[in-house]
């Protein structure tokens, strides 16, 4: 019986679609929604076997015609083959791209940066010196901000761009709602750190998430929690009914959550609290307003947040205290758009706003031989 379900599923999960040949091929489940205008282009689906690409490398690998690739390197280069695309598009944490460039030398191949980075979180974010030749190197490398090549080059070698961030970047937003008097948290939740010995990073969302409670109610605002478990990235990896109910046990129904994505949210709100959220990073470089509280005081405190001042910035809180947190947050809803804007300039470097993504589209259509000056 077991031998019968698996077999099954195994032929669920073939498909007999034929490829066609296109000018784009994205390998990362099209995280960050990229779409093109004049080019034709297809996200590849890693949850299908293709019949018959599968045959086809079946057959070379037995009569080992490249002795350097497993099974499913011969399966991989064969199905990016298959596209016979210009380029090929992934994110750092998959490495697809890079693969794809080993694989495929004749294919020019884009890597982006999937989040910010500094050296306490790199090798929590895909980055290993030990990397291994076949991960090393791709044709360019899209990164957020100018002092992140400092960090990925010691990793890759590359062609590398600023670009900002992609998946920021092609998100189209209507003009920021004002006068709403409303507060957007974003959720950090995790089951996993629920259960660790180390609850600084609970403690710290509990005690942020009670006093915005506090605050909210004290002046006639409502809170909004974007739901982590919303994020494309996290769908069946986090219970939305599980993170719904964290939530409640800490401050009840005192907060509303919603489908729609934490940028739409954003944008309906009148400042932004956050701990270590990529999102909140994202949202600033809009000139947005962010406020970033207590999170991890055994890290260097000058350096936890990439590209801001982080010792005296108006946009950085680092104690627990509720009073302070309080005035801080009153000062900056009070902050006009010229005065944030004058902050921000002052107390960071934030990372690139490219909308629609116009210097990584301009290179695809160099790289795909179409003149195009739409971007």
């Amino acid at each position: 019986m077991k031998a019968t379900i698996k077999f099954l599923k195994f032929f669920l999960n073939i498909s007999f679609k034929p490829i066609n040949k296109i000018d784009v091929i994205l390998l990362d489940e099209n995280y960050s929604s990229l779409n093109f205008d004049h080019l034709s282009y297809e996200v590849v689906n890693f949850k299908k076997i293709n019949f018959f690409c599968a045959v086809k490398s079946l057959y070379k690998f037995l009569i080992k015609e490249n002795l350097n690739l497993n099974l499913k390197e011969t399966y991989l280069k064969n199905l990016y083959r298959s596209y016979s695309p210009k380029v090929a598009i992934s994110h750092h944490l998959n490495k697809r791209a890079l693969l794809c460039k080993y694989l495929c030398p004749e294919i020019f191949t884009i890597t982006y940066q999937f989040s910010y980075v500094n050296k306490y979180v790199s090798k929590t974010l895909g980055l290993d010196y030990k990397n291994e030749k076949k991960y090393k190197s791709c044709d360019y490398f899209c990164i957020f901000h100018e002092s992140d090549k400092k960090i990925f080059e010691k990793y890759f070698i590359s062609s590398f761009i600023v670009t900002g961030s992609i998946k920021n970047n092609e998100i189209i937003l209507d003009d920021k709602i004002k006068n709403t008097k409303k507060l957007m948290y974003i959720s950090e939740y995790s089951p996993s750190r629920l259960n660790t010995k180390d609850h600084y990073h609970t403690r710290s969302e509990s005690f942020i998430v009670k006093m915005l409670k506090k605050y909210c109610e004290k002046n006639n605002f409502s809170l909004n929690i974007a739901l982590r478990s919303n994020r494309r990235d996290k769908e069946n990896k986090l219970n939305r009914e599980s993170e719904i109910n964290y939530f409640k046990s800490l401050i009840g129904d005192k907060f509303n959550y919603q489908s729609k994505s934490s940028y739409q949210l954003a944008s309906e709100s009148n400042l932004t609290i956050c701990m270590s959220s990529n999102l909140g990073i994202e949202l600033l470089s809009r000139k947005y307003k962010v406020l970033f509280l207590p999170y991890h005081d055994y890290f260097n405190k000058e350096e936890i947040y990439p590209y801001i001042e982080n010792s005296t910035s108006p946009f950085v809180h680092r104690n627990f205290n509720e009073n302070e947190i309080s005035e801080k947050i009153n000062k900056l809803l009070n902050l006009d758009s010229l005065d944030w804007e004058k902050a921000i300039t002052k107390y960071s470097t934030p990372i690139l706003f490219d909308k629609n993504n116009s210097i990584l589209k301009k290179k695809i259509f160099a790289l795909c031989n179409l003149k195009i000056t739409k971007y």
